[in-house]
């Protein structure tokens, strides 16, 4: 049985399938953790199946790359005059040291807490 294109879209309307073409789509990028793929051109088409959305990425012309390891990031966090206060309420050190300690910790107080404790 072969369907043409608006028998398709009958169908797929009768199922509760959505389908609408991305137009004018330069380029999707696909980044793992060792490399990068480009798609130039591709056709994409965004599909809703039973409330999620899927994107559908056809033909196109393929660069990869190997992507470099980096270092970490470091993770940007705030730490609160309230956690100060508190770890170096509960270590029993100055706000500095207590402030040092939660920036090693990446903010956890617990950790901190039992590092100043235990030197």
């Amino acid at each position: 049985m072969k369907l043409n294109n608006s028998d398709m879209r009958r169908l797929m309307r009768q199922m509760g399938l959505g389908a609408q073409e991305v137009i004018d789509t330069e380029e999707v990028i696909i980044r793992t953790h060792d490399k990068v793929i480009t798609i130039i051109s591709p056709q994409v088409v965004k599909l809703s199946i039973q409330g999620q959305t899927l994107y559908q990425v056809i033909g196109g012309t393929e660069k990869s790359s190997e992507q470099k390891p980096t270092a970490k990031k470091e993770e940007s966090f705030a730490v609160s005059d309230e956690d100060v206060s508190f770890v170096a309420t509960q270590a029993n050190v100055p706000l500095e040291v207590a402030r040092s300690a939660l920036a090693e910790t990446k903010g956890d107080i617990a950790k901190a807490i039992m590092k100043l404790r235990s030197t």
